[in-house]
């Protein structure tokens, strides 16, 4: 009968033990997928800030090249509204030297 005994108390000590090897292994895999998930997501935010900053820096380029090209565009348009408005000015400089230069009698 002391032997069952003995070996019931044995038993029970032995799953105590397991238990709590099993408990240790339980918290080491727990800190373990911790850290491993805190360096995947430090890798994924430093990798979606680069992301961000490429996708910016290729935005800020795109719309600088728009900008100065619409604005030689408008260059251009102003540069050709002036060359055929010249002989108008011309024509208004000629006419109002002649009526600078006439007399009250001569009007």
């Amino acid at each position: 009968m002391q032997e069952v005994v003995d070996s019931i108390i044995a038993a029970e000590q032995e799953a105590r033990n397991r238990l709590s090897e099993a408990s240790r292994n339980a918290e080491a895999v727990k800190v373990k997928a911790e850290a491993d998930s805190s360096a995947l997501i430090s890798q994924a935010k430093e990798k979606a800030g680069a992301e961000l900053k490429r996708r910016v820096e290729l935005a800020r380029r795109r719309a600088e090249g728009e900008y100065l090209e619409s604005r030689q565009t408008v260059e251009r348009e102003a540069e050709a509204l002036y060359a055929s408005l010249e002989p108008l000015v011309v024509e208004l400089a000629k006419k109002a030297a002649r009526a600078a230069m006439t007399t009250e009698l001569e009007r």
